[in-house]
């Protein structure tokens, strides 16, 4: 049997504006925006039941997004933002 949070996802997808718009007052205790198309308010709505489901992101995984989405909005290579971080005594290993 499907998890209750993937048929509560699955199930965005067939609900109507007015439906959305019912349950985003039930998850954000407030009236979606007017312009909100349907298009965008289902990926909302899906993130919203997954973070009440398991959890929100972690801080370390909001900083990286916080992050890239700056590296993004100056044009630069988001990849080049950050080097990786090694700690001493590591050993690095080629493997060929």
């Amino acid at each position: 049997m499907p998890d209750p949070v993937e048929k509560r996802l699955t199930a965005l997808r067939t609900l109507s504006k007015a439906a959305l718009c019912d349950l985003w007052k039930q998850f954000f205790h407030s009236t979606p925006p007017s312009k909100l198309r349907r298009d965008l308010m289902i990926p909302i709505l899906a993130y919203r039941i997954q973070e009440q489901a398991f959890g929100p992101l972690s801080a370390r995984a909001q900083e990286r997004l916080r992050q890239l989405s700056q590296a993004f909005g100056k044009g630069s290579d988001p990849t080049a933002a950050r080097a990786p971080r090694v700690r001493p005594g590591t050993r690095l290993v080629r493997q060929w």
